[in-house]
């Protein structure tokens, strides 16, 4: 995306920046011109080294140039198109290889019927952002490949055509397809973060855009279009996908009523007994929008019906008393924004089929460019049903919350952001027998030291209930996790700069031991500007005392690819990552990270189960653009 004149609805739903550091970056190509480098985005507001090192993947530098007339001619000469080529796979071989040795015609149901490799496919076409097209495949480890019960190669394939302001059409998609509005409260089918404490600035679904991630779930296949008329905008979209699930019968000698008890999302068909689950019923899912916009306020209407083609019979839990069965639901929504100058409201308010209910208020206000805050109440009931919510919360429904929060520039180089959420959940869950109460709190400081040197500070502290494990009655005790970073990232050079962090959590249950564990890691990364290769290697070392002590960090991977692999048990993980431009338009990444544990002597558990005390992986991906 050319950074200097990519539309607003770029910026925001393909870069994923937020609204401050759109309209930073507007102003300030206002005020001094098109960037030259990306260099100059460290000196926009709001865009540190973290935001910079997400983009600069997607973006070009280019000169400003006003969007052209679209034309048939011009999808031929003036588009470009990328093709990426992925492999990846873990070098120890895994408990459900090795033992699928057996060369009898007797099918092992546990075993994968695969290789260990992992492989991605994915070609794009783009004609001025207004016209794209783009086929996205997928074969997990463990899956066949062109054999077995994959005949046709790759276990899972995606793709799409998408229209975008074109005449009156602002978007449409025919195949696979994401769809969000307002809050995401009743429509939302694409990843987005559910709650943390840490999110203070506001955030908003996307509307209709295409589908090209791998993710076998959170997807919808058919056709959706929105279309503008003046200030209002029409949406409907149709989906159809096949889905998975373990197909179960009432009794063994009636073969005519069956059932499924719950959805499968991890999209992994292996071995025999999860490629007999694959695509065992359909699901038909289709509904609409009315959006009115004004330049101060927006609000709109949806509503959408799910229907399976076979009857979701929940296993009997009290818990789950209130969830969704059957086959059909309907789901009714309503949002709105208002925008005033120095405050802001939105939320949305939504209901079931059922007659369960959800709300979600926000009040966001900016007196000045130093503070900024947030109020967000939420109350999501515990009959509320909807399989494709994903709002602000910690649960998507039986809570009830508030969350205040307040971003402060305490000084030209420092940036506070400190936030609480307390919520209630009136029905019981899975692992809490009892009403329950929870909390959050998070504080983070920010340090820009210099043009070189940047350094943040965060504490994290999380209390909420769970059932005693302790003791022979049941009763709810209390169970807290606290967590501290220490983040620093220093510019050497143009060529060179480094990041250290180090982070430590512990956690109670009751009067019990307290655990704990630590990260610490050091990134070294090389990337000469005017060469065409680039050199990022970590060296990390953790210490907890078990799995619920362990601790997540981001990693820098291929373009596309993503990695944040928890830290827990005792031991160092090493990567390097390579990319290079090898000739003109092809472009080459390879990663390769090794963990070694100290105190374990086998990895993973059932099929993934590696003998001994190492884990290395390797990544290799290609691009090719013309």
């Amino acid at each position: 995306i050319n950074i200097n004149s990519a539309p607003i609805q770029e910026l925001k739903y393909t870069l994923r920046l937020k609204e401050d550091q759109i309209n930073a970056l507007l102003k300030y190509i206002e005020s001094w011109g098109p960037l030259l480098t990306v260099y100059e985005l460290q000196y926009i507001d709001g865009f540190d080294q973290e935001t910079i090192d997400q983009i600069k993947g997607s973006i070009i530098i280019g000169r400003y140039t006003a969007q052209q007339k679209f034309s048939f001619k011009g999808m031929i000469h003036h588009s470009k198109s990328q093709l990426f080529i992925r492999y990846s796979q873990v070098l120890q071989q895994k408990r459900g290889f090795a033992l699928n040795t057996d060369t009898s015609e007797i099918v092992n149901p546990k075993l994968y019927q695969g290789d260990p490799s992992h492989l991605w496919l994915r070609y794009g076409y783009n004609y001025q952002n207004r016209v794209r097209f783009g086929i996205t495949a997928e074969k997990d480890p463990g899956e066949q490949f062109f054999k077995g019960q994959q005949k046709y190669g790759f276990d899972f394939y995606s793709g799409f055509i998408y229209l975008n302001q074109i005449w009156r059409i602002k978007s449409l998609v025919i195949g696979d397809f994401q769809i969000g509005y307002g809050e995401g409260l009743n429509l939302s089918t694409g990843f987005r973060m559910g709650g943390s404490a840490g999110m203070v600035k506001p955030r908003y679904s996307y509307g209709i855009r295409p589908s090209s991630s791998a993710n076998e779930y959170r997807y919808l296949r058919g056709i959706a279009g929105s279309f503008e008329f003046g200030p209002i905008e029409v949406s409907a979209f149709y989906s159809y996908k096949k889905m998975d699930a373990k197909i179960q019968y009432l009794d063994s000698t009636d073969l005519e009523t069956y059932y499924f008890t719950s959805l499968n999302h991890t999209g992994l068909h292996r071995t025999p007994d999860e490629q007999l689950i694959k695509n065992s019923f359909g699901n038909r899912f289709y509904g609409g929008s009315i959006l009115y916009k004004h330049k101060i306020f927006l609000a709109g209407i949806n509503v959408h019906q799910n229907i399976f083609n076979i009857s979701l019979l929940p296993t009997a839990r009290v818990y789950n008393r209130f969830d969704l069965n059957g086959k059909e639901n309907l789901n009714y929504g309503f949002h709105f924004r208002l925008l005033l100058h120095h405050v802001s409201f939105s939320g949305e308010a939504a209901m079931s089929k059922n007659g369960g209910m959800a709300q979600i208020f926000n009040c966001y206000f900016k007196p000045n460019p130093i503070y900024f805050f947030r109020i967000t109440f939420r109350n999501y009931q515990k009959n509320f049903q909807n399989i494709y919510s994903n709002a602000f919360g910690k649960f998507g429904k039986n809570e009830l919350g508030i969350f205040l929060g307040l971003e402060a520039r305490l000084h030209k180089y420092w940036l506070m952001t400190i936030s609480t959420d307390h919520y209630v959940i009136p029905w019981l869950k899975s692992n809490i027998s009892f009403p329950s109460v929870g909390s959050d709190y998070w504080l983070q400081l920010n340090w820009q030291i210099s043009r070189q040197a940047s350094a943040y500070i965060r504490y994290k502290f999380t209390n909420s209930e769970k059932n005693s494990t302790l003791l022979a009655i049941d009763k709810s005790i209390n169970y807290n996790i606290q967590r501290i970073r220490i983040h620093i990232n220093y510019i050497v050079s143009p060529s060179f700069s480094i990041r250290n962090r180090i982070e430590y959590t512990s956690n109670r249950l009751g009067t019990g031991k307290r655990k704990s564990g630590f990260l610490i890691y050091q990134d070294l990364i090389y990337r000469p500007p005017v060469k065409n290769y680039s050199v990022i290697f970590r060296y990390a070392l953790f210490d907890t005392d078990g799995y619920f002590e362990r601790i997540y960090a981001y990693e820098n991977d291929v373009l596309y690819g993503y990695s944040i692999p928890a830290y827990f048990y005792k031991g160092y993980r090493i990567y390097v990552l390579f990319s290079m431009t090898l000739i003109k338009n092809l472009d080459l990444w390879l990663k390769v990270a090794h963990t070694t544990y100290s105190n374990i002597e086998t990895i993973g558990s059932g099929m993934d189960e590696i003998s001994g005390n190492q884990k290395s992986e390797i990544k290799i991906q290609l691009r090719y653009k013309f």
